[in-house]
């Protein structure tokens, strides 16, 4: 039974051969129940184009992300408004660094913690 329940799952799942092989039946069955959630609240349409999309090469799937996250970029903020405010952060911050009350992280300690980070995934 429990061969079957597992092809099941992975059958709906897209993708899942690339989960490491430890995951449990229960997690398994956590991520359908999530994908399922998800996928609810997307239309038929939305749903069918990300099917498809799935099934494109790796590169493909990154131009098209890159496109649709930079098509989030476009939004109706004034970029005044925007500029305003990074200003008003910037001063913020720099007054925080000349009352001491804040001194930083040195680049060189951000960029490994960053590259730490990277080499996990």
């Amino acid at each position: 039974m429990t061969s079957r329940i597992w092809r099941e799952l992975i059958e709906e799942v897209p993708g899942v051969h690339r989960l490491p092989s430890a995951i449990s039946l229960l997690g398994l069955a956590l991520v359908v129940l999530c994908l399922r959630v998800y996928n609810q609240l997307m239309t038929d349409r939305t749903q069918a184009l990300l099917r498809e999309a799935l099934t494109w090469p790796a590169d493909e799937r990154a131009d098209v992300a890159a496109e649709l996250l930079a098509s989030l970029d476009d939004c109706e903020e004034d970029p005044a408004e925007v500029q305003a405010a990074w200003a008003k952060e910037i001063e913020r911050r720099g007054r925080r660094v000349l009352a001491g009350e804040s001194s930083g992280e040195p680049w060189e300690d951000v960029r490994n913690r960053v590259a730490r980070r990277l080499a996990k995934r």
